[in-house]
């Protein structure tokens, strides 16, 4: 009889530890309310977070992907009207730059390159209230190169003085140097008309004083002859004139092929 009770009282545990493993099993195996997922409380204080303490991750340790799946369910835009209540002073402009920052910073987290470049020099990782984070440093390093461009720096007469903005002319500014430098232009083409004009009056008076002097050198030579000699010589130089003329003409011809043998 002892036996008996000793086994049935084992067979009674049994059972009751296998009603509560099934129990436990299906609380487990129910679908998560989505209200339940993340506590709003949770967000960094901090108005520039950090991708570390958006995903709740430790510097130098394996990155898990835990919590940034609680705060996708949270902060996606789809679900806004589903977690209203969970988060009833956000806008919908500040949840979705939740989301943004933990898109953003499990893609940093997620890569072992850009995270060691992160953990290490502070790169790579740029939020809405914060434009760069860097590791502190002290001034005046080759870091400080770096977009050098755009800062403002000291002039040599001193004082700060910003980028030079650029220069435009105005349209009247344009429209008076097109009109001076088509003046200009016609004005050199007048001087040289001119000049040419002035260079064909020279040649003019050169040739009337060559004509003049040779008229009064014939006159000088015609004074004090009778006027049947000068007749004489004026038809002497014409007749000149004209053999001079024939002769050019029939130079290239043999004479003796040319004479009439009648």
């Amino acid at each position: 009889m002892a036996l008996l009770a000793k086994w049935t009282g084992a067979l009674h545990s049994l059972l009751k530890a296998h009603r509560r493993y099934i129990h436990s099993d299906r609380q487990s195996s129910r679908p998560c309310d989505p209200l339940q997922v993340d506590d709003p409380a949770s967000w960094p204080r901090n108005p520039c977070p950090s991708p570390h303490d958006i995903l709740g991750a430790e510097p130098g340790l394996p990155y898990s992907k835990k919590r940034f799946y609680r705060l996708v369910k949270l902060y996606h835009p789809d679900l806004l009207a589903v977690n209203r209540h969970r988060n009833p002073e956000l806008s919908r402009a500040a949840v979705t730059e939740r989301y943004r920052l933990v898109i953003e910073a499990n893609k940093l987290l997620s890569d072992p390159g850009k995270k060691l470049l992160y953990e290490k020099y502070g790169v790579g990782w740029v939020s809405s209230q914060q434009q760069y984070r860097h590791p502190p440093r002290s001034p005046r390093t080759p870091a400080d190169n770096a977009g050098y461009e755009d800062r403002t720096y000291t002039s040599p007469h001193g004082g700060p003085s910003g980028r030079q903005s650029p220069i435009f002319a105005s349209n009247a500014a344009v429209a008076i140097v097109i009109v001076a430098m088509t003046m200009a232009g016609a004005i050199m083409q007048l001087e040289r008309a001119r000049q040419a004009q002035w260079d064909l009056k020279r040649r003019d008076v050169v040739l009337q004083e060559a004509i003049t002097r040779d008229l009064q050198d014939m006159a000088d030579q015609l004074e004090g002859k009778p006027r049947d000699l000068r007749i004489l010589e004026f038809l002497a130089r014409r007749e000149l004139r004209n053999w001079s003329a024939q002769k050019a003409v029939f130079w290239d011809l043999d004479l003796d092929e040319n004479i009439c043998r009648h």
